[in-house]
């Protein structure tokens, strides 16, 4: 009698030590989640998609989720999850759309059709598209006007005289002089001219 409540008892104590340990086990394991990188960008971007604490060797789904919050939006990438529980891969977002927050989630296939509760499970991430405006037109800068250098010369401003100028007048002057000079001999040659005449108009 006495070994058989033992026995019992020795049972019990076994069986709580194991619900211990596998609620243990399970807590310890993470929650799947995704990451975006970048997370936000105008339609065409791609986006790099990073999972982690998934089952290992299972098949992922990376989806946008639709207005129903069914996924049934489409696929954008098929990802393998690798023995560390952790995938990567990649998916461009869709073009043309107007500035919204678009959620991506990754679906694990092991967690069978999908269903409202299954598609709350699964982990979520979501993208700011960005609508870039119209660029800017480009400014001018205004135009300086031009500062007068002392040095040119404008207006009725006398020029300054140049060495090949006072050669110019001293040639000028002495041509001046000699015209001069030849006129005063020509007019002194008819003077003696005429005084030589007038002698000989006498005598006759």
């Amino acid at each position: 009698m006495r070994r058989n409540v033992f026995r019992r008892v020795v049972g019990l104590v076994l069986l709580a030590l194991w619900q211990a340990v596998v609620a243990a086990g399970t807590q310890a394991q993470p929650l799947p989640s995704i990451a975006l990188f970048p997370s936000s960008g105008s339609g065409g971007t791609s986006v790099t998609v990073r999972g982690s604490g998934f089952t290992a060797g299972d098949t992922v789904l990376v989806d946008i989720l639709g207005p129903s919050q069914d996924g049934e939006s489409g696929t954008l990438a098929t990802a393998n999850v690798g023995q560390d529980g952790s995938f990567t891969t990649t998916v461009t977002i869709p073009s043309g759309g107007p500035p919204e927050q678009i959620t991506l989630m990754a679906y694990p296939r092991s967690f069978g059709p999908r269903s409202r509760e299954t598609v709350n499970r699964a982990p979520k991430a979501t993208f700011a598209v960005i609508v870039a405006g119209p660029s800017p037109s480009p400014t001018t800068a205004p135009t300086r006007p031009p500062i007068p250098n002392p040095d040119s010369v404008t207006g009725s401003a006398t020029l300054p005289r140049t060495g090949v100028g006072r050669v110019a007048d001293s040639t000028s002057a002495a041509s001046v002089l000699a015209a001069a000079h030849l006129l005063g001999l020509i007019v002194a040659a008819g003077l003696m001219a005429g005084a030589w005449h007038r002698p000989q108009a006498l005598s006759k």
